[in-house]
């Protein structure tokens, strides 16, 4: 499956677009549409800046990076666009690692457990060395979980 035209939309309302560097809520310099780092492997710096070309070029190649792996990790099931995109775009937020060894795809590959709950466990980042929920992620990760449900 690829993100659809909706699951880009999504990423834009999540992530916003900032053609300058900035900090995200655990401290990370991100830029343009949630990118941390660029397609040529080097990270985001502060003072970095973009064009909104440039911005979504990047958001739809990373995007299409983690559909592939995706793709994989589903493998054996078969998820609705809804489910695929609200995947993506937690794993978008949380990285490949991050889905790859969570509960929540344990229990997506299994059909067992509360989905909704392994999901809202990823409203939390790390501040000054110390995990904390964000509110802004508790509000992502419920909206995520909707879409995954088709209530959204």
């Amino acid at each position: 499956m690829i993100p659809s035209n909706n699951f880009y939309k999504m990423l834009q309302d999540f992530e916003a677009l900032k053609t300058y560097a900035y900090k995200d809520s655990a401290g990370i310099p991100t830029i343009g549409i949630g990118t941390i780092m660029y397609p040529d492997g080097k990270w985001v710096k502060m003072g970095d800046t973009c064009t909104i070309a440039q911005a979504n070029e990047w958001a739809r190649y990373e995007a299409s990076k983690k559909a592939a792996a995706l793709n994989k990790m589903l493998e054996g099931t078969r998820p609705t666009q809804n489910q695929f995109d609200a995947l993506l775009l937690l794993m978008y937020n949380i990285g490949e690692a991050g889905l790859r060894n969570s509960t929540l795809l344990r229990r997506i590959r299994s059909n067992t457990g509360d989905i909704r709950q392994a999901w809202m466990m990823w409203n939390k980042a790390r501040v000054n060395g110390e995990l904390k929920e964000i509110k802004g992620l508790t509000n992502r990760r419920a909206k995520e979980a909707d879409l995954y449900f088709d209530k959204y």
